[in-house]
């Protein structure tokens, strides 16, 4: 029986190939809560301030319907995956799974792995490693749970952590030899996130890599631009070195992984 419990997207737990999402946005903010905090006990507290704000003068009978409805779901999906959710008084509720069934779990492993295979000098395996984990994202994490309850703001982190990963492929794909289509995605990236500043130095490596430094450098007179009109700061000691070694044509800076 392949089980996995989805956070990264919509969440859900799955069978196989079959997604069964839940239809209380609650319940799916429960599920992401012990997912989060897989094979661990959460207490009743803890999962009331993570549902809610403000919790209601019902949050404790409210916390039993939505543990219902998880049950369902789970059981719904294999009569087996009801054990996996387990109350012991005193101590809370703890969602029990091999951590290759929990996607986010998946997910750090394998960005970790590729995060020390880059620096290991290892550019081939950290883009294999990195893809794979890229590739267990459905959409932001937790994107159905309520938008105003504490748990949302547990799952930022993981999106966080996605935007890392995206960073260090494109680093490893650098590092290997800049491919057709990186400095295309890294001016996406920034479209999307453009108050980072290691995706300003990674585009402005691969310009100067695939044999155009005036662009090089007129990223880097955007992104200084950009910092000091909505952030009031210079740029870091990242893109200062970098901006240094097209100056210079250090092709060898360019291309090395960054210091950690």
């Amino acid at each position: 029986m392949a089980v996995s419990f989805h956070v990264l997207g919509a969440v859900g737990v799955s069978v196989g190939e079959d997604f069964r999402p839940l239809r209380s946005a609650m319940a799916r903010g429960l599920l992401a809560c012990l997912a989060l905090r897989a094979n661990q006990f959460v207490s009743g507290p803890q999962l009331r301030a993570a549902l809610w704000r403000t919790p209601p003068a019902s949050a404790s009978s409210n916390l039993r319907t939505y543990v219902a409805s998880l049950r369902r779901c789970l059981e719904a999906a294999d009569h087996r995956l009801t054990a996996r959710l387990s109350h012991v008084r005193g101590r809370g509720y703890r969602l029990s799974g091999d951590p290759c069934e929990f996607d986010h779990l998946v997910f750090r492993d394998l960005a970790r792995t590729g995060r020390q295979q880059l620096d290991a000098g290892d550019a081939q395996a950290a883009i294999e490693s990195l893809t794979r984990a890229l590739a267990m994202w459905r959409g932001p994490a937790g994107e159905d749970v309520p938008p105003d309850s504490h748990v949302r703001e547990q799952l930022q982190a993981l999106n966080e952590s996605r935007i890392t990963a995206e960073e260090d492929l494109a680093e490893a794909r650098l590092v290997r030899g800049v491919d057709c289509h990186l400095v295309a995605d890294l001016r996406m990236h920034i479209t999307q996130h453009p108050l980072r500043e290691r995706p300003y130095a990674l585009l402005i490596r691969a310009l100067y890599l695939s044999g155009n430094p005036a662009s090089a450098l007129e990223v880097y007179g955007r992104v200084r631009e950009v910092l000091a009109v909505r952030l009031g700061t210079d740029p870091g000691p990242e893109l200062q070195r970098v901006h240094r070694a097209v100056l210079q044509h250090d092709e060898a800076a360019l291309r090395a992984p960054r210091a950690r």
